[in-house]
């Protein structure tokens, strides 16, 4: 199904303690089809998570429009900055949780269910975790065992916050590929990274953050405007 994410003339920021409106990023318009992977660049504190909670519908922008359009009803995972520990629940189980879109509120996960949340952490490298407690692995594997969990629930737009930190080299080539299969199948992704050597590889579009702006530049200038990372 063909989707179409517009962002027009977008600000976004947040209220601060007293209530005072403060605004992070302003003027950000770009237009991404099926298939197309945006990665979001730019410095800590530079607004990437305050503009992806904006495009995932987390957040409402403070002025301009936000748009996901096509028939029925789009989908949209977010995968946030990790912050919270994770629940004692078994990998498998806590991918499981991204069906519950589909159950009904007195049903159980089906066989089907289970069956799509091994085969999302086959996809991450991880099925062999899928019995183990989510609290006993580390940091890099739960970022996987997250984002699997967003892959369950069939989106059209997947938006991921740094989904590249605390995951090692192996992992983060790994997560590359995924990320061009999954547009490959039809999805939009936007992802915030670091890595502007990843970002020239994978991304089709590449929207770089500084000083409250956001430039829309082609993959290969990723590094250039990324600096050093």
């Amino acid at each position: 199904m063909d989707r179409k994410l517009t962002a027009k003339d977008l600000s976004c920021g947040y209220s601060d303690k007293k209530g005072a409106v403060k605004e992070i990023l302003r003027g950000v318009s770009f237009e991404l089809e099926s298939g197309d992977i945006l990665a979001v660049t730019g410095d800590n504190g530079s607004g990437k998570s305050t503009l992806l909670r904006c495009l995932s519908g987390a957040a409402a922008p403070l002025s301009g429009e936000r748009e996901l359009t096509g028939d029925g009803i789009p989908r949209i995972s977010f995968v946030a900055q990790l912050s919270a520990s994770p629940l004692p629940l078994s990998c498998l189980d806590a991918v499981v949780l991204g069906r519950a879109p589909f159950l009904g509120k007195l049903s159980s996960p089906t066989q089907k269910d289970r069956d799509l949340a091994l085969s999302a952490l086959e996809r991450m490298g991880i099925k062999d975790l899928a019995g183990t407690a989510c609290d006993r692995i580390s940091g890099g594997e739960y970022r996987l065992v997250c984002i699997a969990r967003a892959l369950v629930s069939e989106p059209d737009l997947v938006v991921l916050d740094e989904p590249e930190a605390s995951l090692d080299s192996k992992n983060r080539r790994r997560l590359c590929e995924c990320l061009k299969e999954l547009a490959a199948e039809g999805r939009i992704i936007v992802y915030s990274t670091h890595f502007a050597v990843n970002a020239a590889r994978t991304a089709s579009k590449v929207l770089h953050i500084e000083k409250g702006a956001a430039l829309l530049i082609p993959p290969e200038r990723a590094q250039e405007f990324a600096g050093d990372y």
